[in-house]
């Protein structure tokens, strides 16, 4: 079998995942952390050592991943870009040194 990487969500591990949570409180949201069960482009980026998680802010939408009819409401797109502004914003202010680790 072979063995796939996880990335951690535990903040005293992983303090990048503190600042994207905390980003999102700070927008009235809340994260909880799921494994997705299909495959997606970090799990290279995991082998190599490097953190990486998914996110999408469509929330209150019809899961409809690939399907023929796929799309999301206007209001829903816009209140993502919101939300990654405030999350890069976030993650790219940091004053304090994070330590890197592989």
């Amino acid at each position: 079998m072979q063995r796939h990487a996880t990335t951690s969500t535990d903040a005293s591990v992983n303090p990048w995942f503190a600042v994207f949570t905390n980003a999102l409180k700070d927008q009235g949201m809340d994260c909880t952390p799921q494994i997705f069960p299909a495959a997606t482009d970090s799990r290279f980026l995991r082998l190599l050592g490097i953190r990486a998680f998914g996110f999408s802010p469509m929330r209150n939408c019809e899961i409809m991943l690939h399907e023929n009819d796929e799309y999301i409401p206007e209001s829903v797109f816009v209140e993502g870009i919101e939300v990654y502004v405030g999350i890069i914003r976030a993650l790219g202010s940091q004053t304090k040194e994070i330590e890197v680790t592989k």
